[in-house]
């Protein structure tokens, strides 16, 4: 399926972010110009189809969005934070869970640490509305594996969206509530999302949609032994 222009902007915003941070963390900088280049870059090379039918979005008008969005995340929160990992494919881990694996997997677009060795965990969005509270599992799963792979961060910090908006050219620093570890694994007597899958699995709550475009052996783990199928 190809892939949309906002996908395109995004994955380009990524790049030229990622660029700028990680030049500046293995000390030879580079500047917003060159930077802004690595997501017009990223728009006009896609590495995959874009269809841009029906969209507002023109290729010459997102290449410039592209620029433009990479430009604002280095002159307004670039050089206001030091990162200890930059675009990191961490490695999956098997968690058990009810007697259930639940495999996680992840790449983290950011551990940044604080003055005092406080570290936490960033995603960067983009997008015209982002609302930052929707993605705390997201977080979870990159703070779970981060914390498996890297126990000598002892990540303690918030977690935290880079919320960059399409639509405003702005560039906010959100800082989500609690532990997003917490909502995935569970905390102090307290059930947490894993648990939920891991009933599913087991089909002691499962309620099968044929229908649906999920029925899968791609998207769902009880596909092979549904009875609702």
């Amino acid at each position: 399926m190809p892939s949309s222009p906002a996908a395109l902007i995004g994955t380009a915003v990524h790049a030229g972010s990622a660029a700028y941070d990680v030049a500046r963390k293995a000390g030879t900088p580079i500047t917003l110009n060159d930077a802004a280049s690595v997501a017009r870059d990223a728009v006009e090379h896609p590495a995959e189809e874009v269809d841009w039918r029906n969209d507002a979005h023109t290729p010459k008008g997102a290449t410039d969005l592209a620029g433009t969005l990479t430009g604002a995340y280095v002159a307004q929160l670039a050089d206001t934070m030091t990162f200890v990992s930059i675009e990191e494919q961490l490695p999956a881990a098997t968690l058990r869970v009810q007697d259930v694996n639940i495999t996680l997997t992840g790449h983290v677009d950011r551990i940044r640490i604080d003055e005092s060795g406080t570290v936490g965990i960033i995603d960067v969005k983009t997008g015209k509305k982002i609302n930052a509270a929707t993605h705390r599992a997201q977080l979870g799963v990159y703070r779970t594996l981060a914390t498996l792979a890297k126990p000598e961060l002892s990540i303690n910090g918030a977690d935290e969206i880079i919320a960059i908006s399409t639509s405003q050219g702005t560039v906010e620093r959100i800082q989500l509530p609690g532990n997003a570890m917490d909502l995935l694994v569970g905390s102090e007597g307290k059930s947490g999302l894993l648990h939920h899958v891991a009933t599913i699995v087991k089909g002691e709550a499962f309620y099968g949609n044929p229908r649906s475009q999920l029925c899968s052996e791609k998207y769902c783990p009880r596909h092979g032994v549904c009875s609702y199928r």
